[in-house]
């Protein structure tokens, strides 16, 4: 309120956008469980409607200002949520959160020697693998026609690589037929195998 002369004229204060905080999920966090929840809280001026996306604001969801939000599906990989709140000016204010789900073992696709190569020579057994959190470890296994394990190799990964190749230089010298594959194992010791190929020397 300001005194102009005998004339008294008010101000009102300014009004700001609502100060949205996003609780759950943790920003920059890592989850080998499906996130279902969105908690978050408003401060400063009181919204007048609140909406979130789940898919980094492309799409838009109505709900009651206050209210968290539950039976909610986040995607294998990446998230961005966000919750927006706006006051009655029409100021918005907003907060987001990335978070990263991991609830899968690593995918491994063998490379070469392709499937069903016949062979003399050394061979350098190749695989990729790709993991959202990241692959520890990985092992290469060879069986003979008679089922025996004629060869097995376990590689760590330094710094736990999200995608990455590995190859094992191996020489059968023996004539028969093999099968090879990889497992391997992610830092949330989730572990998957690749397909079976098979190598005739």
């Amino acid at each position: 309120m300001y005194n102009y002369g005998n004339a008294l004229e008010y101000i009102a204060p300014p009004i700001f956008a609502p100060i949205v905080t996003i609780e759950y999920p943790i920003d920059n966090t890592t989850y080998i469980i499906n996130v279902t929840a969105l908690n978050y809280t408003t401060s400063g001026s009181s919204p007048q409607s609140c909406w979130y996306s789940l898919d980094s604001g492309a799409t838009n969801n109505t709900l009651t200002c206050g209210n968290n939000v539950t039976g909610l599906v986040s995607v294998e990989g990446a998230n961005t949520w966000i919750v927006y709140a706006n006051e009655s000016e029409g100021d918005i204010g907003s907060s987001s959160t990335t978070f990263y789900k991991d609830t899968l073992p690593p995918i491994i696709n063998l490379t070469t020697p392709t499937n069903n190569t016949h062979t003399d020579v050394i061979q350098n057994f190749t695989a990729t693998f790709v993991d959202g959190g990241g692959t520890d470890n990985a092992t290469l296994y060879i069986y003979n026609s008679s089922d025996d394990l004629v060869f097995s190799q376990f590689n760590s990964f330094i710094g736990s690589p999200t995608s990455t190749e590995l190859g094992i230089e191996y020489n059968l010298s023996i004539d028969d037929t093999y099968t090879w594959f990889y497992n391997a194992t992610d830092i949330y010791d989730e572990t998957g195998g690749s397909q079976i190929f098979t190598i005739i020397w």
